[in-house]
């Protein structure tokens, strides 16, 4: 099956996807709502230095190992 004209791919940062776990704003809509289909590395090396300040962020009262 082939792709169709209304398919899009986009290639996501760490920046991206932080800014999606932490905020309520449009990135978070973009990276949810829209249907496009978003890649990243597989290891994510900003999102495991950061994870401390995410998970305080978004009210975890430990550390995710999922983002080390």
């Amino acid at each position: 099956m082939g792709r169709t004209e209304t398919e899009m791919e986009v290639i996501i940062d760490s920046n991206k996807i932080i800014s999606a776990v932490v905020s309520k704003g449009i990135v978070r809509r973009i990276v949810i709502f829209s249907g496009i289909s978003f890649y990243a590395p597989k290891e994510l090396v900003e999102v495991g230095k950061h994870r401390e300040e995410i998970c305080k962020r978004i009210g975890l009262k430990q550390n995710l190992s999922a983002l080390s």
